[in-house]
């Protein structure tokens, strides 16, 4: 387990004024964690801003505190930047990265494998379960109490981020952090609201689930921009859409291969005692968890899934 730098601590207690950002398309251990740590500090009264990130998805956008994210250009260096559950400024995505690293004070929080961009004020374990418990972790040793709020994101992080506690990344610290923010009044509801669809995106998830295919060990899922444009899909409609490719049997690797724009398509990896996902992503640009990873490669939709598929069973099966 890493050690929290004094710096960080420091940060926290000693300076008023906090800008809060997230990597884009964020899941539910990025939501969860920046809204933690957005009304932990707030209950401190701290001047605090969740800076909105690039499309957040719409199963968010009534949660408490989501109305306040700010979205302006007004951005003051003096105050204190926090970058949560990213590793790369590349994952913030512009002006973003462009931005933070402008400001005067600034620390990452995170739990994934660099590299990082700047190696001076970080608190990053890769054997948290999510980047939650590190925000747990941090508003323990501060010695504040957390309320049922706060709870209820950092529970709701988590249970993403372990997919219900059921992923291999799902160990003994994560559990007793869960049974703890149970008992500081951690809101199932609204952790369960967060998976809820409408009607008309389950229907299109089911004709898209349709469209999987299996063999030799690996699923996938090829979703392209004729198939986002002919269905009118929302991209975070597929949200959710692999873990159902997880549970084929005797597939050791899932994908899911996404073209929500033409010519880019942002792929998601997951695994099963793999160990290597992580450095699959990284040869497609990309990064993540041994399990857990993604990538972003442009190209033709077809020849960028060949591509893939043939150098993932290369690198698992060693065919």
């Amino acid at each position: 387990m890493s050690k929290i730098p004094p710096r960080i601590l420091d940060l926290l207690s000693n300076y008023n004024s906090f800008d809060i950002f997230t990597h884009l398309e964020p899941d539910g251990d990025a939501i969860g964690s920046s809204l933690a740590l957005y009304f932990f500090l707030k209950s401190l009264g701290k001047d605090v801003r969740f800076i909105k990130p690039y499309r957040t998805p719409n199963s968010v956008v009534d949660f408490p505190g989501m109305e306040n994210v700010y979205s302006g250009n007004d951005f003051d260096f003096s105050r204190v930047a926090i970058l949560l559950d990213a590793s790369s400024l590349k994952r913030i995505g512009k002006p973003y990265e462009e931005i933070f690293p402008r400001y005067k004070n600034f620390f990452i929080i995170d739990h994934h494998h660099g590299p990082y961009f700047d190696s001076t004020n970080i608190y990053v374990d890769i054997t948290a379960s999510a980047t939650a418990v590190l925000v747990f972790d941090i508003i323990k040793k501060m010695k504040h109490d957390i309320n049922n709020l706060v709870a209820t994101y950092l529970y709701l992080a988590l249970h993403y981020d372990t997919g219900g506690f059921y992923y291999t990344n799902t160990n003994k610290k994560c559990l007793k952090v869960a049974s703890k923010l149970l008992e500081y009044g951690a809101d199932m509801g609204l952790v369960m609201k967060y998976y809820e669809r409408d009607a008309s995106s389950i229907s299109k998830m089911g004709f898209l689930l349709s469209k999987l295919k299996a063999s030799e060990g690996i699923s996938w899922l090829p979703i392209s921009y004729k198939d986002f444009v002919n269905f009118s899909l929302e991209p975070d409609i597929t949200k959710g859409l692999i873990e159902w490719l997880r549970r084929i049997k005797d597939c050791r690797v899932s994908i899911v291969f996404r073209e929500d724009q033409p010519g880019k398509v942002k792929i998601s990896f997951r695994g099963k005692n793999t160990g290597k996902l992580n450095s699959i992503a990284e040869h497609f640009g990309g990064g993540g968890h041994p399990e857990a990873s993604g990538a972003v490669v442009e190209g033709n939709f077809d020849e960028v899934v060949e591509l893939v598929l043939n150098y993932t069973k290369k690198e698992v099966f060693g065919d």
